[in-house]
């Protein structure tokens, strides 16, 4: 008996679907079928394979310095960073000041095989007092970004294919353009999302105070005192700035009050001519005519 033309079909059908599971990569099946629920349902037994975590670790240090070498220690370091798989994101300094010491500070993202020497080095020009860490796990920022990224490209290779159909029409050929601009845009930000994700994940983030060091004369008893007169020097001097503001505000207004005093006098002079007589009392016996 030959074969019908339902049974081929089915049979190709199967043939390719077993060819294509021959094909997909073992590590892609065994992720599959650890997950979850779905292991007791494909009554699959095989050991779960471990997931690659991405943790994003920070340091938080606080170093002091003397006030010669304070300057020394956070240049030192920069050169170091400059010879290191080691990028520079901050970098600033503060000379010392009348009213404040000198300070600086440092930003940076290091490769963590080398982390042990920046400390080592960071350990030998400066005096570290405090030092924290932090962790932050990106595994599942990560995850989703690449099976976002694995989506769009799919979604983008697929529209290629359909763009280069000689049978697309002018408007299917516009609208699987625009759909490409779209597809293609957001798979731009999640490659740049995941570049990010990748600089905080593979390198350690590093940042570091630099103070000056207190001698023991800035810490003498004296310290108070010269203090409070340095601050009462300051306060005299805002007083007699004040004072010399409002002056300068009211000189205007007394000079021009004096002209209008000035002028008021000169004025009156003036009018004092024209002015009426008063009328004569009733006692003045010459004042009036007796009536008849």
């Amino acid at each position: 008996m030959k074969p019908s033309l339902t049974s081929l079909v089915w049979l190709s059908a199967l043939t390719f679907a077993g060819c294509q599971a021959n094909k997909s990569p073992a590590p892609k099946i065994a992720q599959f079928e650890h997950q979850g629920p779905l292991q007791g349902i494909l009554g699959v037994a095989r050991a779960p394979i471990p997931m690659r975590r991405y943790v994003a670790v920070s340091h938080n240090l606080t170093v002091e310095a003397s006030e010669d070498g304070l300057e020394n220690s956070w240049e030192s370091i920069r050169a170091l960073c400059a010879k290191l798989d080691c990028e520079l994101l901050e970098s600033s300094v503060q000379k010392k000041t009348t009213d404040a010491p000198g300070s600086a500070s440092i930003k940076l993202r290091i490769a963590p095989a080398d982390l042990e020497k920046l400390f080592d080095k960071l350990g030998k020009s400066a005096t570290i007092v405090q030092h924290s860490t932090e962790s932050e796990d990106k595994t599942a920022a990560v995850i989703d970004t690449e099976a976002g990224m694995q989506n769009q490209t799919g979604y983008r290779d697929s529209l290629r294919t359909m763009l280069a159909k000689p049978s697309a029409t002018f408007k299917d050929v516009l609208e699987v353009q625009r759909e490409l601009v779209k597809v293609q845009s957001e798979l731009d930000a999640l490659a740049t999302k995941r570049k990010v994700l990748a600089a905080e994940t593979e390198k350690v983030l590093v940042q570091i105070s630099f103070r000056q060091k207190q001698t023991f004369a800035s810490r003498s008893f004296l310290s108070p005192i010269s203090n409070a007169l340095g601050n009462a020097g300051i306060t005299l001097g805002e007083s007699l700035a004040a004072l010399i503001t409002i002056i300068m505000v009211l000189v205007p207004w007394l000079l021009a009050f004096a002209v209008f005093i000035w002028a008021a006098k000169r004025l009156g002079f003036r009018l004092r001519p024209w002015r009426t007589k008063n009328p004569p009392s009733s006692g003045d016996p010459s004042g009036g005519q007796s009536a008849v």
